[in-house]
C-alpha cells in the first residue's frame, strides 16, 4: 500500500547519480549504456533537481503521483507554469494553497502550490537505486514520454529536451529548459565516469524482473504527470 513520506532532500553528487543511472540502465537492459547516453539524463535530473540540491526522496524527474494512487508520495511546495485561465480556476478553488505569483501577459502565469494541494504532490523512493530505476522505465514505456527515449539512445540532450517538451513533461519555456540542459551536458562530458558493469546473482536478477513488473504495473495504474519545478530557486 502507497504511504505518505515526509518531504526531504536528498542531496546526492552528480557522479553518483550517474553510476545510479548506470546501474538502472544495465537492471533494465542487461547490457552497458553508452557514456552520452548517461550524460543526457544525468543533464535534465541536474536541470530539475538544481544539481542535485533540491532532490526530494529520491525523485530523480520531479514526477508527480497522486495520494491515492501506486507510489509512495510526499508533498512540497513548487511552482508551475500554466495557462491564466487554467491558473484562475485552480486558485479559486483553493487560495490557500494555489497562489498565482506572476501573469507573464501572454495568457500563461507562474503559479505555486502548497502542501497538500495535489498539484505539489510527487512520487517517493526510500533509495536512490529505485528512484533512477523507476525514472528510467517510465521514459522508456510511458505513452507519451517514450517518444523521447531515441534522443537519449543517440546522446542528443537538446532533441532530448525538444521531445519531452512536446510529450508535456515539463511546462517551462522550451527554449530555456533547452538550453539549461544542453549547458549541463556539456559541462558533464570528460568529467563524469562511468563504473565497471555489475554482477548480478539469479536471485538478483529474479527482483530486478520482479521490479520491472511491478513499476510498469503502478505506471499503468496511474496517470503520469511531472512538472517543472525546482521549488527552491524561486520563480521562473
Amino acid at each position: 500500500m502507497a504511504e505518505e513520506i515526509a518531504d526531504r532532500k536528498t542531496v546526492v553528487t552528480a557522479q553518483e547519480m550517474a553510476d545510479a543511472l548506470y546501474r538502472a540502465w544495465y537492471k533494465y537492459f542487461g547490457r552497458p549504456p553508452a557514456y552520452h547516453s548517461i550524460l543526457v539524463l544525468l543533464s535534465q535530473w541536474a536541470l530539475e533537481t538544481g544539481s542535485g540540491k533540491s532532490m526530494h526522496n529520491y525523485n530523480v524527474g520531479n514526477v508527480k503521483a497522486r495520494p491515492d494512487g501506486p507510489y509512495d508520495y510526499q508533498f512540497f511546495a513548487c511552482n508551475e507554469r500554466m495557462s491564466l485561465q487554467q491558473a484562475r480556476k485552480l486558485q479559486q478553488a483553493d487560495p490557500q494553497h494555489a497562489k498565482i505569483t506572476r501573469d507573464n501577459g501572454d495568457g500563461t502565469c507562474w503559479i505555486w502550490f502548497y502542501p497538500k494541494h495535489p498539484g505539489c504532490c510527487f512520487r517517493a523512493f526510500r533509495t536512490l537505486d529505485d528512484g533512477a530505476f523507476d525514472h528510467l522505465v517510465m521514459l522508456v514505456n510511458h505513452k507519451s514520454f517514450k517518444q523521447a527515449w531515441p534522443a537519449v539512445e543517440a546522446g542528443s540532450p537538446e532533441q532530448f529536451s525538444k521531445l519531452l517538451r512536446k510529450a508535456g513533461y515539463y511546462t517551462a519555456d522550451e527554449s530555456a529548459y533547452t538550453a539549461g540542459v544542453v549547458r549541463l551536458y556539456k559541462g558533464f562530458e570528460g568529467k563524469v565516469k562511468l563504473p565497471d558493469p555489475p554482477l548480478f546473482t539469479p536471485d538478483e536478477e529474479r527482483e530486478i524482473r520482479n521490479a520491472v513488473t511491478l513499476s510498469l504495473q503502478k505506471m499503468s495504474m496511474e496517470l503520469v504527470e511531472s512538472a517543472d519545478c525546482r521549488p527552491d530557486e524561486g520563480e521562473e
